[in-house]
């Protein structure tokens, strides 16, 4: 584990935990809100511009929570087995919000 680093390794499987916890949780969302839109979309007899917008977005969303939650999952795991803390700011923010 990396010296100089302001909280102790429980401390940061606790944090890490935690943020695993919330990536999950919005990727299950994104996936949920993608299975609406691609249920919209598919009840509509001739696809729209707003359709086609809406499951290109909700695509794009649940891709990069998916990403995001596997990033995590990365980092975790290294913490976990090997003691390796991340090197990384933890607020970073969503780009599809939460």
């Amino acid at each position: 584990m990396a010296q100089g680093h302001p909280l102790g390794r429980r401390e940061l499987e606790t944090v890490w935990h935690e943020r695993l916890l919330q990536a999950e949780n919005h990727y299950r969302q994104a996936s949920a809100k993608l299975r609406v839109v691609q249920a919209d979309y598919l009840e509509h007899s001739s696809p729209s511009a707003d359709g086609n917008f809406a499951l290109q977005h909700a695509l794009r969303c649940e891709n990069h929570a998916r990403a995001e939650y596997v990033r995590v999952l990365r980092l975790f795991t290294r913490l976990i087995l090997y003691g390796d803390p991340p090197d990384e700011n933890l607020d970073e923010a969503s780009a599809c919000g939460a």
